[in-house]
């Protein structure tokens, strides 16, 4: 069985994408996907979807939330970023947000998996300190007039932020191997 390290680009025939974090010594991990989102879009579409707590509310398990969402039977429509990745194959997901800071706040693997999507033909990540974002899987229970927020990574700030559902940032799609 082969070993990866973070930065090797991963392609199992059915998957294919830079891999982001490891484990078991290589053995298993995550990978990133080599395209975002070609705008920024909503987390959530519809009012009443808004104003609803989803408790996706794992920081570190994006698969977990996900699969708190596609129960839903009008997922698909709803829930535009979770249908983004979704839409790579059952296996890709919304990253949580411990997973997206992960990769973008350490300089080392954002660096790594940037020169691999270069080469690659992929989309880099967002640059830092620039006005883009992405998209967690994270939902919270804090409100903003009346409406439930979910984390994004704001690139300008570098760091973690709960903000409307509404708000549009880009969309990242990460699978485990």
């Amino acid at each position: 069985m082969r070993k990866y390290n973070i930065g090797d680009l991963y392609d199992d025939g059915t998957m294919r994408g830079v891999v982001c974090a490891v484990h078991d010594h290589g053995l298993h991990g995550t990978i990133l996907s080599l395209d975002e989102s070609a705008e920024p879009l909503a987390w959530v579409r519809g009012e009443t979807e808004g104003r609803l707590y989803m408790r996706c509310d794992s920081r570190n398990d994006g698969r977990d939330n996900m699969f708190r969402l596609i129960c839903r039977p009008e997922w698909r429509e709803s829930y535009p970023a979770l249908f983004w990745c979704y839409s790579h194959g059952s296996k890709w997901y919304l990253p949580a947000i411990e997973e997206l800071s992960h990769l973008l706040l350490n300089e080392e693997v954002y660096s790594t998996v940037n020169k691999t999507l270069t080469e690659v033909g992929g989309v880099p990540l967002g640059e830092r300190h620039s006005s883009s974002g992405y998209w967690s899987s994270t939902d919270s229970n804090h409100e903003v007039c009346g409406t439930f927020t979910a984390y994004c990574f704001r690139m300008y700030y570098m760091q973690e932020h709960r903000t409307d559902k509404f708000e549009k940032y880009f969309v990242r799609a990460v699978a485990r191997f």
